[in-house]
């Protein structure tokens, strides 16, 4: 029997042209697998397995292994006990106990303080309303700048109580830190000026400087104009604004590079001089001979303020690519003068 074809005319709109391929399947969106029927799936399967007579030796013999199996630390499969269990208790006391022990024969490593001056501690600790393990967590995490959670496992506590003893901490221990930061009298600070400055910089009370430490990038446009490092706050705007100049003592002078230019104003506001290398200008050869004379001179002087900043920066929170959580900048002020007060423990930056 011959079947006749049927014409059909297909209409379709002007521009629109026909598609020679198949559809694909892999442009389909994937199938939503709900989690009930995973569920429900999962235990038909547990049941068919226990209801299967070959199962109930297998149960028995993995319960007698696991009355004499003990997990240990050369075990080859992870093992995670329950956070409620008494082996969670007893490897938390384990891990807390290893690291006061550790922080006890290497305090400069871990806490950044001098063996020498491990006194401190007790000290804080009776003077500042907080455990001891409380100032070691923090001080801690300023020298090493570990992550919460690493400090969690060390010390036995959860991420969340960690965060909340550092905030917390930080403030506490900074106010009685910044009482070893000392500003001498300028008769003491001639007494121990070294030689290179006696001749010709004999009134020089201070070296200043800054240094730069990264932080997360602010989701906020305000924030990241606020916080971009040639924006808003200038080398000078941070000198006016710290309370550096009210300590000043009148009639002496202050060495900076040519970053502070624009700080001699205030300077001669509290009748002192500002020393720094002499811009870069077109003059005679002998002039120019002179300013780059005198700019090795200031740059050798200067050279101790830049020790300074590389004991600061052996705290890592203060390294320049820290990169530290935006959470933590309310606090990195008091941070920078406990690390202060530490490296004022140590050894003196210049060598007799």
């Amino acid at each position: 029997m011959k079947q006749e074809g049927v014409k059909v005319t297909l209409r379709l709109n002007e521009g629109v042209l026909p598609h020679k391929f198949h559809c694909q399947n892999g442009n389909m969106p994937p199938r939503i697998v709900r989690m009930g029927a995973i569920k429900r799936k999962r235990l038909a399967l547990i049941e068919e397995a226990l209801s299967d007579p070959d199962c109930v030796s297998m149960t028995s013999l993995s319960s007698v292994i696991s009355k004499d199996y003990v997990p240990s630390c050369s075990s080859e499969s992870s093992w995670i006990p329950d956070d409620d269990s008494e082996t969670e208790k007893h490897f938390k006391s384990i891990m807390r106990s290893g690291m006061l022990t550790a922080v006890e024969k290497e305090p400069k490593m871990l806490l950044g303080i001098p063996e020498k001056s491990y006194h401190l501690l007790k000290l804080l600790s009776e003077n500042v309303s907080l455990p001891t393990i409380d100032i070691l967590i923090t001080l801690k995490k300023i020298k090493l700048n570990e992550s919460f959670s690493i400090l969690a496992l060390h010390f036995g506590y959860s991420q969340s109580t960690i965060s909340r003893i550092f905030s917390r901490s930080v403030p506490l221990i900074a106010d009685k830190l910044k009482d070893l930061i000392v500003w001498p009298t300028p008769p003491e600070i001639y007494k121990k000026l070294p030689i290179s400055f006696r001749s010709r910089y004999s009134n020089v009370v201070s070296i200043i400087d800054c240094f730069e430490i990264q932080i997360e990038k602010p989701s906020n446009a305000t924030y990241q104009s606020l916080s971009w490092s040639h924006g808003r706050a200038t080398d000078v705007m941070i000198v006016q604004d710290c309370g550096y100049l009210e300590c000043l003592p009148p009639n002496q002078a202050v060495m900076a590079d040519r970053g502070f230019k624009d700080l001699s104003c205030s300077l001669e506001a509290k009748r002192c001089t500002l020393i720094r290398p002499p811009s870069v200008s077109k003059s005679s050869p002998s002039t120019r001979d002179g300013q780059v004379k005198l700019s090795k001179q200031i740059a050798a002087l200067r050279i101790h303020i830049e020790r300074v900043i590389s004991r600061l920066r052996e705290f890592h929170m203060l390294l320049p690519h820290a990169c530290l959580d935006h959470n933590l900048i309310p606090v990195i002020d008091d941070v920078i003068i406990i690390a202060c007060g530490l490296i004022n423990m140590q050894g003196m930056v210049i060598k007799k």
